[in-house]
């Protein structure tokens, strides 16, 4: 992905559209990237807003540092070459991607919208912030990119939670104990 060695990538997986609001991931792209110049944002996805995002990141003077890599079968290596998962949902459902990330030991900062706060607990696994606040998601991304003890222990607790709380076999429990119910 023409990735420099070392760089802080930021990883934004779904698709491109008004739901995910990657224009707002965008604006707070740029305001990180005033802050640490070798980062790099990685979209891996496709979706009806990527020329208007495009034309978004060169606007913002940012394009250089965007990654459009599209829609991939398999998205561990990019988990893997991550050091944050960007979720800038504007609503959501259960956000897989975040469950995906935190198994691979990976701080998340999401939108607190929809089922993302019942998979990513606030200051624990990542940072929770508000939808359609640029600012609010740049801040958080700033803290876990420039924290890296801060950032690991995350990962840490993430996986941990993932693994408590997310296997098949928790769910099928939950799952028949509401049918019981």
């Amino acid at each position: 992905w023409n990735i420099p060695e070392g760089a802080p990538v930021i990883a934004s997986v779904g698709r491109v559209d008004k739901q995910k609001d990657p224009m707002m991931l965008l604006d707070a792209a740029a305001i990180v990237l005033r802050e640490i110049k070798d980062a790099v944002l990685v979209f891996a996805g496709h979706g009806p807003l990527l020329q208007k995002c495009q034309a978004r990141a060169e606007e913002l003077g940012i394009a250089a540092s965007i990654r459009w890599i599209g829609w991939i079968p398999d998205v561990r290596p990019l988990l893997a070459r991550m050091d944050v998962l960007a979720l800038a949902s504007r609503w959501e459902g259960m956000p897989n991607v975040a469950l995906e990330a935190m198994a691979c030991r990976k701080a998340v900062v999401a939108t607190r919208v929809g089922g993302t706060p019942e998979v990513v607990v606030h200051d624990q696994t990542g940072l929770l912030v508000p939808p359609r606040d640029p600012e609010a998601m740049a801040a958080a991304l700033l803290d876990v990119l420039r924290n890296s003890t801060r950032r690991t222990e995350m990962g840490r607790k993430g996986r941990a939670r993932v693994q408590q709380e997310f296997t098949v076999s928790r769910m099928v429990d939950r799952n028949q104990c509401l049918y019981e119910d």
